[in-house]
């Protein structure tokens, strides 16, 4: 029973050396997810979806890559022109730069929608939007899409089917009110 016992001793040894010990933990990175890996406090690598051993002076924080859905309802903002333009909108924005994104916020589903609507002011604000035609739409639909694109890179997010729901000027809300 001795050698039996042994030979259970070596390859439990062997299996700990081999497949990490007590230093090591498993993490495991799901296929929606990416890893941001940490060695000292140091960032050292952005992991693929998998199975990985850590050291126990190491980190790894997931981040969650799958699109977030969005809704901003009634966004009242003012044109170049000093008019008031409310609008709504819909789409979704999800993580293109993991490593930027973790960096730059631990809370992406609620900053997303901020730096969103921040975004859409900023684009009303430097047209003048004085109607609701398919060529006004068009052109802020144009420099809104630009707009979020550079604010939400910032920040490693990427927006994705965004859609102008509601688009009202003080002008055509007036004429709508003078026909109900």
């Amino acid at each position: 029973m001795g050698g039996f016992a042994g030979v259970i001793i070596l390859i439990s040894l062997i299996w700990r050396f081999r497949f990490g010990g007590a230093n090591t933990r498993r993490i495991i990175v799901l296929e929606y997810q990416r890893g941001i890996k940490f060695s000292d406090g140091k960032f050292t690598a952005v992991l693929e979806p998998g199975q990985y051993r850590i050291n126990n002076k190491g980190r790894v924080d997931l981040i969650d890559m799958r699109p977030q859905p969005f809704l901003l309802e009634a966004l009242s903002c003012e044109d170049k022109l000093g008019g008031r333009v409310v609008l709504s909108l819909a789409g979704e924005f999800a993580v293109s730069n993991p490593r930027l994104s973790l960096m730059s916020s631990r809370d992406n589903a609620n900053e997303g929608p901020v730096l969103i609507s921040k975004a859409t002011r900023d684009s009303v604000s430097s047209l003048g939007v004085r109607d609701t035609t398919d060529a006004t739409l068009g052109l802020l639909r144009t420099t809104l899409i630009e707009r979020l694109n550079q604010e939400l890179r910032t920040v490693g997010l990427e927006p994705k089917n965004i859609e102008i729901t509601e688009l009202w000027t003080a002008s055509t809300r007036a004429m709508s009110q003078e026909f109900n």
